[in-house]
């Protein structure tokens, strides 16, 4: 048993030292090579970290956010490590839910697809969508999804950018969620709702909770 434990051991020390760490944020980091661990070097992720909160007591919007460290992921000859943030929210409108996705980030998914936010590129201001008179000089653009009431094989795609700013000690969290894909292939009888989601498109600031 000890052998075995040993052999263990020194497999796994092998093989992280033998495991290429390549920073998430750096030119060249969308070329997925083998074994490649793609770490954020930078902790940029990390300010994100936690739950945030708009409420102007009509629409009531709670988005959470966590760290995944070295998420495995298996593509067609390739397979790397990343690390995501990863999100859920719940929605509200006068005091009636309309969407609650936040049990969903607890689950350890082996496909990132399956959670409905995740981090995709870091953004400059000068990007689409501009920010103007933006006071940070990158934001980190997120997967934005409503799984399962609409399938992502059809349902619009969008971005939920995001950037941490300081106003007067608070800290609040600055989004700007807009549609980047129309939908398309709508199963007759779902309407012209499926077109984008419950949440409306638009920008939203929220407090650290």
């Amino acid at each position: 048993m000890r052998k075995i434990i040993l052999s263990l051991l020194i497999f796994t020390s092998i093989s992280c030292k033998s495991q290429t760490i390549f920073p998430i944020y750096q030119i060249g980091s969308g070329d997925k090579k083998n074994n490649f661990y793609y770490k954020d070097t930078e902790n940029f992720q990390d300010q994100y970290v936690g739950s945030w909160l708009f409420n102007d007591g009509t629409t009531y919007l709670k988005v959470k956010f966590i760290k995944k460290l070295r998420f495995l992921e298996t593509r067609p000859g390739v397979t790397f490590y990343r690390d995501y943030l990863i999100g859920e929210y719940e929605y509200k409108v006068n005091g009636v839910t309309v969407v609650n996705t936040l049990n969903n980030i607890n689950n350890n998914h082996s496909d990132i697809h399956k959670y409905n936010m995740y981090s995709l590129m870091r953004y400059k201001i000068n990007q689409f969508p501009e920010c103007v008179g933006c006071d940070v000089t990158k934001r980190l653009v997120m997967v934005f999804q409503e799984l399962p009431s609409r399938n992502p094989d059809w349902a619009a795609g969008a971005h939920f950018i995001i950037r941490r700013v300081m106003e007067g000690g608070v800290e609040k969290l600055r989004v700007q969620f807009i549609m980047t894909d129309p939908a398309s292939g709508i199963p007759a009888g779902l309407g012209d709702d499926y077109q984008g989601f419950s949440l409306p498109f638009g920008e939203y600031t929220l407090v650290r909770e």
